[in-house]
This record gives structure tokens, sequence and C-alpha cells, in this order.
């Protein structure tokens, strides 16, 4: 409201002292004029209504400074809100990380290696705590098993239907194993929110698919034969599948089924404008064996009396129980 000691109240209040100085127009004299009571009242009530309509303050100069906080404040809110009110986020991501294959033959050494790749992801946030995150990316992997000594024996029948005794032994072995995946994994989260920071914390399972696995094996093995009922060793006769110290190699495609990784994750996701930068930490829990077709032990040797000119090991995963676990670190940018 404008207060009496306004100035443009005061210069007002000056012309009109002076307006009534001239007109010479007192109310104790208003007869000497010939002017009436009705019309000296009409004349009070119009300067009334005047300084009345003086006073008030113009809606633009009153509100004009509230308005610009007014406008400014929803502006703010509006941006503070806009990420709070979207509720699906692409993102681009790349990852790093250890895997490592766990085989149940302890002779079998298999140290975890670098996995690297990347994706796209989507995100949905069901309510303020809530998120569902799916989508599909690929991971390339690189492993080696090492065999330094190994033996074992096993119950075998020739070609001609004679029970033996397989003894098996192998030195020296290193297999390259390589992978690609695609990746398809789905995650439900828990998200904390600090202002215009999220914190997640999440678990699900990553459905694993094999676009490209192959492996390349060298190592020195020997395949005797042991017939009891004959007290008879056969230690190289290679033509019947029986051989000693002999040098193999072998390059060839790993058969692998589809896996189901569970996993446990958490992650930060930073303030940004129309794009977010987050980080995120994934560790892998034991999921099941991909590698079907299991041997009994490691490099058998030939069977049915099989030339070994035509014979080649397979893979270490063959043979014995396998799981995969692992951490993967990732960076990525919603959208």
């Amino acid at each position: 409201m404008v207060q009496r000691s306004n100035p443009a109240f005061a210069l007002f209040s000056r012309i009109l002292k002076k307006i009534i100085n001239i007109s010479k127009i007192r109310f104790d004299n208003i007869m000497n004029y010939n002017i009436s009571p009705v019309t000296c009242r009409i004349k009070r009530l119009v300067t009334v209504i005047i300084l009345f309509i003086w006073m008030l303050p113009l809606p633009g100069q009153v509100s004009e400074k509230n308005d610009s906080v007014s406008v400014a404040s929803k502006s703010e809110t509006a941006k503070i809100t806009e990420d709070e009110q979207k509720m699906v986020w692409v993102s681009l991501y790349a990852g790093a990380g250890l895997s490592q294959w766990n085989h149940s033959i302890e002779e079998v050494t298999m140290d975890p290696a670098l996995e690297i790749g990347g994706g796209l992801a989507l995100n949905f946030r069901i309510v303020d705590w809530l998120e569902v995150s799916t989508g599909v990316g690929i991971s390339l992997f690189s492993f080696e098993a090492v065999v330094e000594n190994y033996n074992a024996t096993m119950p075998a029948i020739d070609n001609e239907g004679d029970e033996y005794e397989k003894q098996i032994y192998a030195s020296d072995v290193i297999e390259e194993q390589k992978f690609v995946w695609l990746n398809i994994p789905m995650a439900v989260r828990y998200v904390f929110n600090f202002g215009r920071w999220d914190i997640y914390g999440g678990a699900g399972a990553e459905y694993c698919m094999a676009l490209k696995s192959s492996y390349e094996q060298e190592g020195v093995f020997s395949h005797h034969g042991y017939y009891e009922q004959y007290d008879l060793l056969i230690d190289d006769l290679p033509d019947l599948g029986f051989y000693n110290e002999r040098s193999m190699y072998k390059d060839d495609d790993l058969e692998m089924d589809d896996m189901l990784l569970p996993f446990v994750e958490a992650g930060v996701v930073f303030p940004g404008k129309k794009s977010h930068f987050f980080i995120e930490g994934r560790y892998y829990i034991l999921g099941n064996d991909p590698f079907g077709d299991k041997q009994e032990v490691l490099f058998p040797g030939p069977s049915n009396n099989e030339n070994v000119v035509f014979f080649n090991n397979e893979s270490v995963m063959k043979s014995g129980d396998i799981s995969f676990s692992g951490f993967r670190g990732v960076i990525g940018i919603r959208f």
C-alpha cells in the first residue's frame, strides 16, 4: 500500500490546494456564491474518489518485482522437476573388468582375465525410488588355461570288445580361449535421491549368448592302454590310438550353451542438464555351466582304437564343473 509521504501524493495535495484557493470555494460561504449544498457534496465526493484512485497502486508498478521473482522461481522449479518427472532414460555405456572361469579340476589353472564391452540400456523409473533397467550389450573375453601336469585312469573297451584301462598323461598344456558374447541384462534398482544426485543399488540377471567362442590348445600328451587279462601295456601304437609323449595342437570352435548370470550392482548418476554422466559397478555371482557333453577326464584320448592322425583333444572346458564370476566397471551417459 502507498504511504502518505509519497512524493506524488504531496504534489497532488499542493495542486489541489491551489485549485481550491483559486476557486475560493469554502464550505462556510457556499450560500454567498449560490452554490447548492448538493453540488458541494458532489465536489467533495469527486475529490475523495480522485484521492482514492491516486493512492491505489498500479498493478504493473507494485507487482513487477513479485512477477519477476515468480517467473524465475517457476523456471528454476521447472528445471529441477524436469528430471524428476522423466520416466524413461536411454543410456550408452562402455565397461571393463576382470572375469574368471572357475574349474573344478584342480590341475587346471585359469587366472582372471580382462573383459571389455559396451552397449545400450533402457532405464524405467517406476516411482521416485524404484527403477527397472534392461538393454543389450557386447562383451569380449580372452582366457588362458594352463595344465602343467595331469594323469588319470579310466575303464574302456577297444574295437574288438576287450576291456582295458586307459592311462592318460599330459604336461605343459596351454589353452587360449576367446569369446564374444551378446548380453541382455535385467535389473531392479532401489534409488536414493540426494537433490539432483541419484545413488542406486540393485540386483538382477544377465542372459549371455555366445556369438563366437573358440580355443587353441597345445601340449604334450600320452595315451596308454593296459590289458589286465593279458598283463599287456600298449604305450606307442598310433594306428590303434595309443601314443607316448606326443605333441599335439588344436584350433577349433568351442561349443557353448547360453548362460544366465546373477549379479548385484551399485552406481551413481551425476547431475546434468539434458544428459547425465553415470558410473556403475557390477559383481557377477556364479552362474550355470554353459559347457555340455562332458568327458569323464581331461584328454581321454581316442576311442575304439581310432588312429591318432584323426584325433584331437577337446577343450579343458569339456571336463569338470565350470562356473563364471567377475567384476565389471561401467561408465556412461544417460539421455
